[in-house]
Formats: C-alpha cells, sequence, structure tokens
C-alpha cells in the first residue's frame, strides 16, 4: 500500500475534526516506497496523533505530517536492535502545541491515561 495516499485519505476526515485554527501541512516524499500495512490501523494512528495535537493547540497551531525514505545501517541497527539493515518509510507527525509536560511524560504509555476531565469533549469551533 502507499502511505502517502493513506495519509490524504485521513487528512481529508481529519480536516472536517480538527477545527479552523490548525493548518494542516504535507511533506510526503514523492519516491516513497510501498509498505505492508493495515491502512485502517494506519488511519487510526494518524487520527489519533492529530486529535491529541489539536488539544495540545487550543488557541491554533500548524500540524505537519511527513513521510520519508531512511536508509538503517548496520550501525543504526545495532542501537535498535529490531532492525536490519535496509530501507524503510518513515513517518513523522509534528505539532506546535504546548509539549507533554515533564511531570507526566513517564506515564504516557499507561493504557487508561488521560489528562483530559472526565466528560470533557474537546470544542471543534
Amino acid at each position: 500500500m502507499s502511505l502517502n495516499e493513506v495519509i490524504h485519505e485521513t487528512t481529508r476526515m481529519l480536516e472536517r475534526s480538527i477545527g479552523k485554527g490548525i493548518r494542516v501541512e504535507l511533506a510526503l516524499e514523492q519516491e516513497l516506497e510501498q509498505i505492508e500495512a493495515d491502512e485502517t490501523q494506519l488511519q487510526q494512528v494518524i487520527m489519533n496523533l492529530s486529535l491529541n495535537a489539536r488539544d495540545a493547540m487550543p488557541n491554533g497551531g500548524i500540524l505537519r505530517i511527513s513521510t520519508s525514505m531512511v536508509k538503517m545501517t548496520a550501525e543504526d541497527c545495532y542501537l535498535k536492535s529490531q532492525f536490519q539493515p535496509g530501507s524503510y518509510v518513515q513517518l513523522d507527525i509534528k505539532d506546535s502545541g504546548t509539549g507533554i509536560p515533564s511531570e507526566i511524560l513517564s506515564k504516557i504509555f499507561e493504557p487508561f491515561f488521560t489528562t483530559k476531565p472526565v466528560g470533557k469533549v474537546p470544542d471543534l469551533d
């Protein structure tokens, strides 16, 4: 599948739910290799990261989604043992939001951790 195509489809959905004050910028490498992945899961990851970014930019900002090809050397793979040397497709999602406060950074991968108040639904305007 084409990661760039998934990103284009997802950003069309995203622009309806992200709010008017946030500008979505795409920087997608044109010569991206095809990947083997679950399209629905990728869309869900992109949407979740983007909506979290929206919540971190209550006064608006920039959400940047980019793709690139990355070459992993044997030395790179030594540091990241789950990889084998070769070419990889990379997805980056960055925002101009407030960031994660250091006091909660260690909790972000806990299954039910949230910073949102109970019953709070973000305003989309």
